[in-house]
């Protein structure tokens, strides 16, 4: 969601802006050490670094092109809610699975992943979904994915469903793979996630579910 919707009318005109950023930005200063680095093309650089809430350290910094978000200690000023935390390792899945739905989206950008200093996944940037499918899932269900695009209503809200859905061989235990988006956003709707489910009707396999990137515009 973004406080940039007001209404259906503008999800229909379309909205060139993901929203919250800076909000999210905001919050995970206040509850960790945080440091933003950022460099112009023809620009120098500048690192500014955010402790609890508060900006401790402004100044320049050599630094690729492009803007370096960095976070540390996560919660190390609010140990009430940090010791809600699960295990790392169910922590970090939360955290692939949205990392993934971000790059899902948006293949033209490149994606990197890391855990423990070690590579999850990283993806080019090509603008190719398969690609990006490719790096995040493998190269076996990338394989497996057919092309979509379904017929839409010409007076109805949807101008194109278009996207991936995988052989109905190549399936998990879990729906999480069924992916959704909604003018270029990560969107979970079970509404549409049933939908693609049902349409392979008989061809899975009990408590299987397909891999999938659907978009609707």
């Amino acid at each position: 969601t973004t406080s940039k919707i007001g209404g259906i009318e503008d999800l229909e005109s379309g909205v060139g802006t993901l929203g919250f950023r800076g909000e999210a930005l905001h919050a995970l200063g206040a509850v960790s050490r945080l440091t933003i680095a950022s460099r112009p093309p023809d620009g120098r650089g500048t690192e500014l670094t955010v402790e609890g809430g508060e900006i401790s350290l402004v100044s320049p910094t050599g630094c690729p092109t492009g803007t370096t978000v960095t976070v540390q200690d996560l919660f190390y000023n609010v140990p009430a809610r940090r010791k809600y935390l699960k295990q790392p390792a169910t922590e970090f899945g939360h955290v692939n699975r949205i990392v993934t739905n971000y790059a899902l989206a948006n293949p033209g950008v490149a994606v990197t992943l890391e855990h423990d200093d070690n590579e999850t996944f990283a993806t080019t940037g090509s603008g190719e979904l398969r690609e990006t499918v490719m790096a995040v899932y493998g190269r076996e269900v990338a394989t497996a994915m057919r092309e979509l695009s379904a017929p839409v209503d010409s007076e109805g809200p949807l101008e194109s469903i278009t996207g991936l859905v995988s052989h109905p061989e190549t399936t998990r235990a879990s729906s999480e793979y069924v992916s959704t988006f909604v003018n270029g956003r990560y969107v979970e709707t079970g509404a549409v996630r049933e939908a693609i489910v049902e349409a392979y009707d008989t061809q899975l396999a009990p408590d299987q579910y397909p891999f999938a990137a659907v978009f609707l515009a």
